[in-house]
């Protein structure tokens, strides 16, 4: 079942969900707990069959202090789902939420001025902050500046940025650069869109907390090696396009030689022809067994 928003925020809060009922009440909780309820909740569900539907159509009933959406989809995968969201969604910006994470309680009013100031502004995609645990520690690297203008690549490979960080991209470019899907696919990794979008745009970074998370058994985090294996079109694209982007060469060779171990174990004959390797990745495939015989050796 779907509720029309009744008027469009700055900001829509998005969640995929798939068997979640435990974890949602504790985000939902965390955004009626918002000090700036100016947003809206989109949900789309990828088939769930543990009751979430239910539960979402009473917090709807419930007369939420926010705009609730609900959509029910066949189980397709988290990328078919943000997908489905984005042709949705009117707000300005989306503010990527799973269903087992949960918002700080000032994060909404914390982030809604970095959003008007970039909101116009052609040269950003939108606005990052820093992901915590429960206890308040940084899951990721700590932003190097209160303000940081960088791309995402340059984050990630230059500033060395490591762990997960809470993402707000502004719908527009979400648009322009759908998630690639792929026929018995159901996972391609977010950063296929980020690369992507890294290449032309800068990122807002900010020393601010605006997404709690803990990683559950038998998420995305904790099964990613055998995702990777179900999915080998998108994980292989993953690492293909990370190749041919703005890295060091020291990180290409890392890449490389992971995309061959990928491939290696992977049916071939069901790979797109975009995921497969050019002849440069052919080419430097001998030097790949060198560099890991080398590693061992020396390790």
């Amino acid at each position: 079942m779907s509720e029309e928003m009744e008027k469009t925020s700055l900001i829509t809060i998005f969640t995929p969900t798939y068997n979640r009922i435990t974890t949602l009440p504790q985000l939902y909780e965390s955004l009626c707990n918002q000090s700036c309820l100016d947003f809206e909740w989109l949900i789309v569900d990828d088939g769930s069959i543990d009751g979430t539907g239910d539960l979402i159509q009473s917090y709807i009933n419930s007369n939420s202090p926010f705009p609730i959406q609900y959509v029910f989809q066949e189980n397709r995968g988290k990328a078919a789902a943000i997908n489905r969201a984005v042709s949705i969604i009117k707000s300005s910006f989306i503010y990527f939420m799973d269903s087992d994470d949960y918002l700080p309680r000032e994060a909404i009013r914390n982030v809604i001025p970095y959003l008007n100031e970039i909101k116009d502004d052609e040269r950003f995609c939108g606005v990052t902050g820093m992901r915590i645990h429960e206890d308040g520690t940084p899951i990721g690297s700590l932003i190097p500046n209160p303000i940081l203008d960088t791309d995402y690549l340059s984050f990630r490979f230059n500033y060395k940025a490591q762990g997960d960080y809470a993402e707000i991209i502004k719908t527009a470019l979400m648009k322009q650069y759908p998630f690639p899907i792929y026929n018995g696919e159901k996972f391609c990794t977010e950063t296929v869109v980020l690369f992507r979008i890294s290449r032309k745009y800068l990122c807002r970074y900010i020393d601010c907390p605006l997404r709690v998370t803990e990683y559950l058994p038998g998420g995305l985090t904790d099964t990613y090696t055998k995702i990777m294996l179900q999915s080998p079109n998108g994980s292989l694209l993953h690492y293909k396009e990370l190749f041919y982007s703005r890295i060091p060469i020291y990180n290409r060779i890392i890449i490389l030689c992971v995309y061959w171990d990928l491939y290696k174990s992977v049916d071939r004959v069901k790979l797109a022809e975009e995921v497969c390797p050019t002849v440069m990745m052919r080419f430097l495939a001998p030097m790949m067994i060198f560099v890991k015989w080398l590693y061992k050796k020396l390790k």
